[in-house]
């Protein structure tokens, strides 16, 4: 269980930065072509439902599929963990950056 949970967390921070990496030369790509589309807040939006769906897969499923077989306390531990790896792995990240070590 802990390696699941392990696994969804670090899936969980490899789609943020994916996402934060694709914004990031999309940004560098739309300043450069000085393009001030309607498309932008459609894709922006867009971005936003699938975040939140692949989010809700990485943390949820799991956890909703073992409370409906009856196991309620291994689902509770199974998202608590996912949780905690994904706080912690948060915490490790934002302290990289406040001590401005370079990776």
């Amino acid at each position: 269980m802990l390696l699941r949970a392990t696994r969804n967390a670090f899936l969980a921070e490899l789609y943020i930065m994916s996402i934060v990496f694709v914004i990031n030369k999309a940004v560098t790509t739309i300043e450069a072509a000085n393009e001030n589309s309607l498309l932008i807040p459609v894709v922006i939006l867009s971005l936003l439902v699938l975040s939140v769906s692949v989010m809700a897969y990485l943390f949820l499923a799991e956890p909703l599929l073992a409370y409906l077989d009856g196991g309620k306390k291994r689902a509770a531990n199974l998202f608590l963990y996912t949780i905690s790896i994904f706080a912690a792995i948060t915490a490790v990240i934002f302290l990289i950056l406040l001590s401005k070590v370079v990776i």
